[in-house]
């Protein structure tokens, strides 16, 4: 889980069957100018997460020990591709540090109101990023380049907050995918983005109660900001955030390990056939028996090099003198080697 050292006890992380995704660090932390994005990058987080097409996600919220609050209101914006889709609230009166406080966002929440306040949510779950290269969506590539601007991106911005107060206001967030269909490739303008996020149908939810508090520090001042990039698995590698698989070092060596040297079988060969391969053995033979010589040649001459040089140091070195026997050099080869149902209005 994402982790800030400012916020020790706040933990956010993305889950998929119930676990938490492997998250990998991205360095890469995005800022706006001046004063306000000099603080927001101070209390960012980000990190990497594998996207697999068609999986149901959910961001998972939680607040433990050492974590002392120091307001009355914790608020938890989640956003997912730039849109706010659930804001969840931890009061300081429902919180104890020994049990701690944990919420899980799986969707986008719709509250038909009435008596019985009936709601519904769809899912999150991973959708492919469809691309062309077809001409015919050229005319859309600088509003499709906007549109996916946000794309790719799980993120919650941790707020100060008042105590507030209930109300029965309904406030139903939307969430408009405007990439289903096929974009051109030069919409993503070289970037390694892969998938987006699509709602399932809509299902019978708990409602969640309502609250209006006000921020302590700020809308721009948050407290903690938790980002995740969700991409493919081959997006990943491309970015070098997960290692491409090396080849099988057995296959490599196998490769570059000669064969064994076939037999010649002489059988099936004409005469004359048969006679030049004797002849060529012959000379291998002769060969064999000329570099023996040259060896028992040359450990001669070392031995007589050896012989004369302690007979000069007994009678006094005479300078110049050259040996009787020539010296040569033969090559050797070397070694081998407690959800919290509630929820804010205001942000």
């Amino acid at each position: 889980m994402a982790v800030l050292d400012a916020l020790e006890g706040i933990e956010v992380s993305i889950c998929v069957d119930g676990q938490a995704l492997h998250e990998y660090n991205d360095d890469d932390i995005e800022a706006q100018a001046e004063a306000v994005g000099a603080h927001q990058a101070s209390k960012t987080v980000s990190k990497y997460i594998e996207a697999a097409t068609g999986k149901e996600f959910a961001i998972k919220l939680t607040v433990k020990s050492p974590y002392k609050m120091d307001c009355p209101t914790l608020s938890f914006s989640c956003r997912v591709d730039g849109m706010k889709v659930e804001k969840r609230i931890l009061r300081e009166t429902n919180y104890k540090s020994a049990s701690g406080f944990e919420s899980v966002v799986n969707g986008l929440r719709h509250v038909l109101g009435g008596v019985s306040e009936r709601s519904s949510i769809k899912h999150f779950q991973f959708a492919e990023i469809k691309t062309t290269e077809n001409n015919s969506k050229l005319s859309t590539v600088k509003d499709d380049a906007i549109r996916i601007n946000g794309v790719g991106e799980i993120s919650v911005w941790v707020f100060r907050k008042s105590k507030g107060f209930r109300t029965g206001m309904i406030n139903n967030l939307s969430f408009e995918s405007n990439l289903e269909g096929e974009i051109h490739e030069k919409a993503l303008k070289g970037q390694s983005k892969s998938h987006r996020t699509s709602l399932g149908t809509a299902q019978p939810a708990q409602p969640l109660k309502t609250w209006i508090t006000e921020f302590l520090d700020g809308e721009d001042y948050p407290v903690g900001i938790f980002r995740f990039k969700y991409r493919s698995r081959e997006a990943l590698k491309s970015l070098l955030i997960i290692e491409r698989s090396p080849e099988p070092e057995q296959e490599q060596a196998g490769a570059n390990t000669p064969g064994p040297t076939p037999t010649v079988n002489n059988d099936g060969l004409d005469a004359d056939m048969r006679r030049k391969v004797e002849e060529f053995k012959k000379s291998l033979l002769e060969a064999k028996g000329a570099s023996k010589l040259k060896a028992e040649d040359s450990n001669q001459t070392q031995t007589a090099r050896v012989k004369r040089e302690n007979t000069d140091e007994g009678q006094g070195r005479k300078v110049n003198k050259k040996p009787k026997y020539k010296t040569t050099i033969d090559l050797t080869e070397d070694d081998d080697e407690e959800n919290n149902n509630s929820t804010a209005l205001d942000d």
